[in-house]
């Protein structure tokens, strides 16, 4: 592995670290930096050591309030999302599912806006045939 590869890697997962918790100050600190359009970039990065811990943040952003969900949603963050929970790597796809919860939980037109996806077949079909630790990510088992 590069050198900017380990950088990357500590960087992600320090501004993980700042996002996580239930402060909507520290949300709001990872929104100002103007940096969250990358974070979501790399939710689909190829490493997963890279995409894990930006789908952690933005899952986190999207436990905030809704206007800090709408941010991500904004930054086509469901687009990401929708790709990760067709990935063969079983933790990108639970940490998927449990951001695309979040989002479900929200406004009725975020939820709108999510389904607008055409999110719902995918939903149903992890329900229905993907690993128990996968299903946990929907937080309803």
């Amino acid at each position: 592995m590069k050198i900017d590869d380990r950088i990357l890697i500590d960087v992600c997962w320090s501004l993980y670290y700042i996002s996580d918790g239930s402060s909507t100050d520290k949300i709001n600190s990872i929104l100002k930096t103007g940096v969250l359009p990358k974070i979501i970039e790399l939710m689909t990065h190829k490493e997963p050591r890279v995409a894990l811990p930006c789908l952690r943040i933005v899952g986190n952003i999207m436990t905030g309030t809704d206007d800090q969900t709408q941010v991500a949603i904004d930054n086509n963050a469901i687009d990401s999302l929708k790709v990760l929970m067709g990935t063969t790597h079983r933790m990108l796809r639970k940490e998927a599912c449990w951001a695309i919860s979040n989002v479900a939980a929200g406004t009725p037109v975020q939820l709108t806006k999510l389904l607008s996806y055409g999110i719902l077949p995918m939903i149903v079909t992890i329900l229905q045939k993907d690993e128990f630790e996968v299903l946990k990510g929907f937080k309803i088992i």
